[in-house]
């Protein structure tokens, strides 16, 4: 049904596809400035609205480069409930900066993150501030043309790749497939462990009709962690769910092999859980499992008299021919 509605609004659509294809050009032709930084930089992005694993790339970049690089990680801070430029501190929260930075400033301490609606600014300020950094991440970067960093990576989900896609509303992409030929590399996001050669030479074909890029594969792996209690989980072992998520399915389907979902309390994307939220989650008296995103808006409101037995799903990105992968990221990066 929800589909047959957007099919209704594909006038939309070609209104969009003009819109969006008329600021491409402005910038394609010089009408409208990019600037590229001086140090170097990699950016993150995709075409397409929802849950490809940015934030999975970006803390993989973030966790191989950090011993080497003082690096400054600049997003958007989706979610959050200010607006303007503000340098993640202690002082700050997911609210303040949006979940996705917070939760990897908590990752990566001693690192530079920067939340602003306007990536330049961003910049603007490092340099105003003579910040120490010596390579900057974009996070979300591919329609924020006014940068343009050394180093494009555009991920594609292989579950929805972006050549079958169409543009909003009807579909999910935010600007036209052709897009893709701002990307250095494109990542494809999400494989199944099973992925043969023919299938990967079909999704390279397919993506060559509209980009030069490097094209790389990639899977998502994912291991429970303890947060409240040392108690391992037990295979098929009762468990609650909890995820504000683009792609609340997936999460589901990534647990559900293990463990014997019992309720699965889904919410949109950067959602705010309230304490009687958590207090009414809480009363089901089952483990539960969530996101790292989700738990560091969750630990901050956990009722003082409970001790809820809670483990986070963390992500680990895995690329295929990894080496080849770096090899091209720090080329284009000289």
């Amino acid at each position: 049904m929800l589909q047959f509605f957007r099919y209704l609004l594909f006038p939309f659509s070609i209104i969009y596809k003009v819109i969006t294809t008329l600021r491409n050009l402005l910038f394609d032709f010089g009408i409208l400035k990019s600037i590229t930084p001086v140090l170097p930089s990699i950016g993150v992005g995709n075409l397409t609205v929802g849950g490809t694993g940015k934030t999975t790339v970006v803390d993989y970049l973030i966790e191989k480069l950090k011993k080497d690089n003082q690096i400054t990680v600049i997003s958007r801070g989706y979610g959050r409930k200010t607006k303007g430029l503000r340098e993640i501190t202690n002082l700050e929260n997911p609210e303040t900066v949006g979940d996705e930075p917070f939760m990897l400033y908590e990752k990566h301490q001693g690192l530079s993150f920067i939340v602003s609606e306007s990536r330049k600014k961003a910049l603007e300020y490092l340099k105003k501030k003579e910040s120490k950094s010596d390579l900057i991440i974009f996070d979300d970067v591919l329609q924020h043309r006014h940068v343009k960093p050394k180093t494009m990576i555009m991920l594609s989900d292989f579950s929805r790749p972006f050549y079958e896609d169409v543009l909003l509303p009807t579909g999910n992409l935010r600007e036209s497939r052709i897009g893709a030929k701002r990307a250095n590399i494109v990542l494809v996001s999400k494989c199944p462990i099973d992925l043969d050669t023919a299938e990967k030479e079909n999704i390279r074909l397919q993506i060559s009709k509209y980009s030069n890029a490097e094209i790389y594969f990639s899977k998502m792996e994912s291991t429970l962690e303890k947060k409240t209690i040392n108690t391992e989980l037990t295979q098929s072992e009762k468990v609650i769910l909890v995820s504000g998520l683009a792609n609340n399915k997936q999460f589901f389907e990534s647990i559900a092999n293990r463990y014997q979902i019992q309720f699965h309390y889904k919410y949109p994307d950067h959602f705010q859980y309230s304490e009687s939220e958590i207090s009414e989650i809480l009363k089901s008296n089952l483990p539960i499992i969530t996101t790292e995103k989700d738990f560091v808006k969750i630990k901050k409101i956990i009722p003082r008299n409970s001790n809820p037995a809670i483990y986070v799903s963390k992500i680990m990105l895995k690329i295929e021919n990894e080496a080849g992968f770096w090899d091209s990221i720090r080329s284009k990066l000289k």
